[in-house]
């Protein structure tokens, strides 16, 4: 994480799948993210949503990979406050590198693996959950970083955030990983009383 962003407590997790990257870090921790990648393959980057700590650097390991990015409602890339960063946003992550996203799969195969991928809007009009049906895994990304709660921003949609939160719960997935480091066993009944 960057120094600033560590030190509000706000770490970034991207995760990899196989061969398939979940998120990409952001501008601030692109050298981490391409060491770690060095060397190994990668069929796609899959971003759970548009934001600059979650797509920082798809453009530059797409290119890199040669493989495509894929985004949920790839025509809002640009909104949601990420074309003109406010000041914290770009302290703490910086400006996500261009790229050109592909229209999201319904399904997202690894190597060994099936992703679906879940329609989660709310925090943003590009989320998504990418739930894998036989192990119970569910990435979030940000629909679910606490109990508490979470629309901050001003396009945020709580209502749709709400009715994300119960269609991931009835997914009963065995785990929750979030983007910002939270890990939950058995998350259904926290995220039905978020919602």
């Amino acid at each position: 994480t960057s120094r600033p962003a560590h030190q509000a407590g706000m770490m970034v997790t991207p995760y990899l799948v196989d061969d398939l990257l979940i998120d990409s870090g952001f501008a601030h921790a692109r050298a981490q993210m391409m060491s770690f990648l060095a060397g190994r393959p990668l069929r796609a980057v899959a971003c759970t949503h548009h934001h600059e700590d979650h797509a920082g650097n798809a453009g530059v390991l797409a290119e890199r990979h040669g493989c495509p990015v894929y985004l949920h409602h790839p025509e809002v890339q640009w909104d949601e406050g990420v074309r003109g960063l406010v000041l914290y946003r770009s302290l703490f992550w910086g400006a996500p590198a261009p790229y050109c996203p592909e229209a999201m799969p319904e399904r997202l195969d690894t190597a060994r693996r099936t992703l679906l991928a879940v329609p989660a809007p709310g925090h943003s009009a590009s989320h998504v959950v990418f739930f894998d049906p036989a192990a119970g895994h569910a990435f979030v990304g940000d629909l679910f970083m606490n109990s508490g709660a979470s629309a901050v921003l001003w396009y945020e949609n709580p209502y749709e955030s709400i009715r994300s939160l119960r269609r991931v719960a009835a997914l009963e997935p065995a785990l929750l990983l979030s983007g910002h480091g939270l890990v939950l066993e058995q998350p259904a009944p926290s995220l039905r009383r978020k919602a």
